[in-house]
Formats: C-alpha cells, structure tokens, sequence
C-alpha cells in the first residue's frame, strides 16, 4: 500500500510544482515552455508505468483496454457536453465568484508560436489523464474507496491549474475534473478521457490565443 499511496501522492501533487516551472518557463519562450511539458509527459509516463509494474497485488493497475467504438462515443459526446452545454458557464465561473480570470495564463500563451500552443494541448491532454484520472484516481480508489479518490484527483487537479491560471481558473477545472473523473469512474475509458481532453483544450486555446478567453478542461 505504501507504494501505491506514495505513487497517487506525486500523481496528483508534482504536476502543480510543474505548472510553476511552466509559468516562469513559458515567460521565456517557446524552448522553456516546451521542456516543462516534456518534464510533465515524463512524470505521467513514469507513474502510469509504475503503478502498472511496480505495485504488488491487488492495488496494481491494469493497461487501458484498447479504444472501440465506445471510445468515440464517450469521447465525442463529453467534448460536445464542455464545448457546446457547460463549457460557457464554466468559463465565467470565475467572475460569477469574483475571483481572477483567464488571462494571467493567456497572456503567458499568447506569446508562444501556435505549433508549441498545439504540443501543449496534446501533450497536456494526455499526461493529465494519466495522472489524474488513471493513476492518482485509480491507485487512490484502491487504498480509499470511490468518494474520496473522487475528491482528492478533483481538488488536486484544479489546484495544479493556480500556478498559471490564477485562483479563479483553478475553481473551474476543479469543477471540470470532478466532471471527468465521475464520467470516468462510469465507463472506465481512459482514452475516452484523453480524445475529450484534448478536442477541448483545443477548441479554447487554439481559438482564444490571442483574444480574451480560455481553455475549458486544461
């Protein structure tokens, strides 16, 4: 349990001491901003690897299955749902609150080349799925229960997005990452996860550069 415990703990912990590095990186430039990625893919592929052969018995995870079909049904219609239904009231969330908006992270993005803009969202998409959803999610169900890896992968996976987005921001994918990790927790599709992740991302960053607006899901 001890590894197991400690593996979920860096999952769902690092990633916000790497979004720190990422900002001040990012401020230096596409080269900067590019190795903090790097680091966050090395970290998700890491722990995801460990928690598949490192860990003994029963708190060891398994693979994802490979996509079917479903994947893209889950995958699509979870884009769609943040996208078109509930991705607007996320985004002003913030301000509904009276707490920051977007644009401390967009003005750090709106200086980067739309090609290291695009890597991030892939990258990004895919390495927090691994962290938050397979590893820090799975491993804590395992040693937890259900509801309070629910609550710990949900917070955390806000609280990695305040370093570069601000308080405000970090509320809203806090609330999105609770979305994720329940969808998640129903259809066990990780890769579900990552095709939603990243169609998201894309449709708020790759479209907001540069203008005032915001990612829904990073």
């Amino acid at each position: 349990m001890a590894t197991a415990l400690l593996l979920a703990v860096l999952a769902v912990i690092l990633p916000a001491a790497l979004a720190g590095l990422g900002r001040r990186a990012g401020s230096a430039g596409a080269g900067g901003h590019l190795r903090a990625v790097a680091a966050l893919a090395a970290l998700a592929t890491g722990l995801a690897t460990a928690s598949v052969l490192l860990i003994p018995g029963d708190m060891r995870l398994s693979w994802p299955a490979p996509p079917d079909w479903l994947t893209l049904v889950w995958g699509l219609g979870t884009a769609g749902l943040f996208i078109w239904v509930i991705g607007g009231p996320l985004m002003r969330l913030p301000e509904t609150l009276g707490l920051s908006g977007f644009e401390r992270g967009m003005a750090i993005l709106e200086r980067l080349p739309r090609w290291a803009v695009a890597v991030s969202v892939l990258v990004g998409g895919v390495a927090e799925e691994l962290l938050y959803r397979f590893v820090g999610f799975g491993l804590l169900t395992n040693i937890w229960g259900e509801p309070a890896a629910f609550l710990v992968a949900s917070f955390c996976f806000g609280l990695a997005h305040w370093p570069l987005w601000g308080a405000g921001p970090a509320v809203s994918t806090a609330v999105s990452g609770a979305i994720f990790t329940g969808l998640y927790a129903v259809h066990g599709d990780l890769w579900a996860c990552i095709l939603a992740h990243v169609l998201i991302d894309a449709a708020g960053l790759l479209r907001n550069v540069g203008k005032a607006g915001a990612t829904l899901a990073d």
